[in-house]
C-alpha cells in the first residue's frame, strides 16, 4: 500500500485473518519544486521503498503468497512508456527507468485552479473534478506543458503502475472503478470514462487505462519476486479509501457503522444500501455537507466527506512553532514540540478559542481558509491554540457530513481510525464531544494495506 507519505506491506493469514507480519517505511518521495501549488514524488524512491520493505519480510513466509493486494492514493497520477518504464532481470529484480515515467502529481496538488477547472469541459458523472484529480492534471499538463507528456502512452495511479510492473503488462494498464471515479470523467453506472467529452476537449484519450471491476484479477506475479513465487495472483489495485473501509468493517456485523480515518487528511465515510444509485444532481451532494458517493465493491457505494485538512493541520502547526523559535536564534527538536502541544493540550478540557482549520481549503470550496478568532490575553497558550485546532478539525468533519445524516441512514457507530487520531487523544475527545450522539470506537482498522491483503480471501473464494 502506498499512501502519502509512506508505504505499508502487510503479510496476512487468510484463514485465521491473523497478520502473520508488517512493516511500514516512510518514502521521503517529496520533490522540491518552485511553484508552491504543485507536489510531486519521485516514482523510484516509491518503489525503491517498497523494495527495502520486502527484504524485511521472512523469506520462507513469502514463498507461500498466494495473493497480492495492493491500494494507494486514488487521485494522483503518473504517466510512463510501457515499453521502457521499468525491466525485469532474469533474477527477478525490476529495475525502473526514470526518463521513461514522470513524477507521481499526488491528491495535494493544487496547479489546477478554479479558473483552469471552469475552462474543462462538464463530467458527464454525478462526481465533480477538483485539482490533483488524475484527468485534470493531464489536461492542465497538456495546455501549460505539453512537452511533459511527449512519447508516453499510459498512464494510472501509483499503485496500477505497481500492479502494472508485477505482471508485467506492456499494454494498456487497467484501473478499478474506483480509482478511475477519483481520477473525473467517469460514468459509475455504466463503468465508463466520459469519452465524447473528453475527445471534443482534445484529451488524450490514448493515455486512459482500461476499466476492470474492483475485485478483479489483474494477472500473475511476472517472475519470482523477493520470495513471492511466479505466477502468484495480483487484483487490480482498489482505492486506499476503500481499501481501508473494507479492512475496519469486513468483520463486524450489521451495516450500522461510519468509519472516520484521521491520517495525513480526513474522511468519514460509510456504505450505503444496496440497490443505491447516486443523485443526477452534484450541487445536491454540496447541500447535504460536501457528501459525495464513490464506488466501492459489488456495485455498492460509499457515502463520502472527505477533508483535505487532517492529521496535517497539526503537522503545520508543529512547523510554525519550529520556524518561530529558528527565527529567535533558538533549537528544538520538532519532536519535543509534538510531545508538549499533544500533552498540554490534552490537559486542558476546553477553551473558547475557535480556529477553522481548513488552510487548504476544501474540494467544495477552493476558496475556504483558515482563520483564528476570538483571541484574548486568556487564551494565547499553546495548549488553547492547540485543543481550539483539533477542535476545528472534528469539526469540520461534522460540517461536511452532519451527525444528523449519519442518523438519518441508521448509523449507530463510529469506529475511528487512522495513525492521527490514534496517537492523539485530543482529536479522540471531540469526536466523541462533536457526535456526541453515536458511539464511537477508537479501532485499529482504517489500514488499506491490510484491507487490500483481506480481499484477496473474496477473491480467492476462501
Amino acid at each position: 500500500m502506498e499512501g502519502t507519505t509512506s508505504v505499508k506491506i502487510v503479510l496476512l493469514d487468510p484463514t485465521s485473518n491473523f497478520v502473520v507480519f508488517q512493516s511500514s517505511k516512510e518514502t521521503k518521495a517529496g520533490v522540491q519544486l518552485l511553484d508552491s501549488k504543485k507536489d510531486e514524488q519521485n516514482v523510484k524512491k516509491i518503489f525503491d521503498t517498497i523494495e527495502a520493505l520486502m527484504l524485511q519480510f521472512p523469506y520462507e513466509k513469502l514463498a507461500h503468497v498466494g495473493f497480492i493486494g495492493v491500494s494507494g492514493q486514488m487521485h494522483g497520477v503518473v504517466l510512463w512508456k510501457a515499453q521502457e518504464a521499468w525491466k525485469w532481470s532474469e533474477e527477478g529484480a525490476v529495475s525502473l527507468d526514470e526518463a521513461a515515467l514522470t513524477n507521481l502529481v499526488t491528491w495535494q496538488d493544487s496547479r489546477c485552479t478554479p479558473e483552469f477547472l471552469s475552462t474543462l469541459p462538464l463530467p458527464d458523472s454525478h462526481l465533480g473534478v477538483h485539482t490533483g484529480f488524475g484527468i485534470p492534471t493531464v489536461f492542465w499538463l497538456q495546455r501549460n506543458d505539453p512537452r511533459s507528456i511527449e512519447g508516453f502512452d499510459s498512464s494510472g495511479t501509483i499503485h496500477d503502475l505497481l500492479v502494472t510492473i508485477l505482471i508485467n503488462n506492456l499494454g494498456k494498464p487497467c484501473i478499478s472503478p474506483q480509482n478511475a471515479a477519483s481520477w473525473g470523467y467517469f460514468d459509475t453506472s455504466h463503468g465508463s470514462w466520459n469519452l465524447e467529452n473528453l475527445k471534443q476537449a482534445d484529451f488524450p484519450i490514448e493515455l486512459l487505462p482500461v476499466i476492470k471491476p474492483a475485485g478483479a484479477i489483474a494477472g500473475s506475479l511476472y517472475a519470482d519476486w523477493n520470495g513471492i513465487p511466479k505466477g502468484c495472483k495480483i487484483g487490480v489495485a482498489l482505492g486506499d479509501l476503500q481499501a481501508s473501509i473494507y479492512s475496519t468493517l469486513f468483520d463486524k456485523p450489521g451495516n450500522n457503522a461510519a468509519v472516520i480515518n484521521i491520517s495525513t487528511s480526513l474522511q468519514i465515510a460509510f456504505v450505503m444500501p444496496s440497490g443505491f444509485q447516486p443523485p443526477k444532481n452534484k450541487d445536491k451532494a454540496i447541500k447535504t455537507g460536501g457528501v459525495e458517493y464513490f464506488p466501492y465493491f459489488n456495485n455498492t457505494y460509499l457515502a463520502v466527506a472527505a477533508a483535505l485538512t487532517g492529521g496535517n493541520c497539526l503537522a503545520s502547526f508543529v512547523t510554525m512553532l519550529h520556524n518561530f523559535i529558528q527565527e529567535l536564534g533558538l533549537e528544538i527538536n520538532p519532536d519535543k514540540i509534538w510531545e508538549s502541544i499533544l500533552s498540554s493540550g490534552a490537559l486542558l478540557e476546553s477553551t473558547d478559542l475557535q480556529i477553522q482549520p481548513t488552510f487548504q481549503g476544501e474540494r467544495s470550496d477552493p476558496q475556504k481558509r483558515a482563520s483564528v478568532s476570538n483571541i484574548h490575553p486568556g487564551n494565547l497558550k499553546v495548549s488553547h491554540f492547540t485543543r481550539a485546532l483539533c477542535r476545528g478539525v472534528i469539526s469540520n468533519a461534522e460540517e461536511l457530513m452532519p451527525q444528523d445524516f449519519l442518523l438519518q441512514h441508521g448509523i449507530q457507530i463510529i469506529y475511528g481510525t487512522g495513525s492521527a487520531l490514534q496517537k492523539n487523544p485530543i482529536f479522540q475527545q471531540e469526536l466523541e464531544r462533536i457526535f456526541n450522539n453515536l458511539q464511537i470506537s477508537i479501532s485499529q482498522g482504517g489500514d488499506s494495506a491490510l484491507g487490500a491483503a483481506a480481499y484477496g480471501k473474496v477473491l480467492l473464494g476462501l
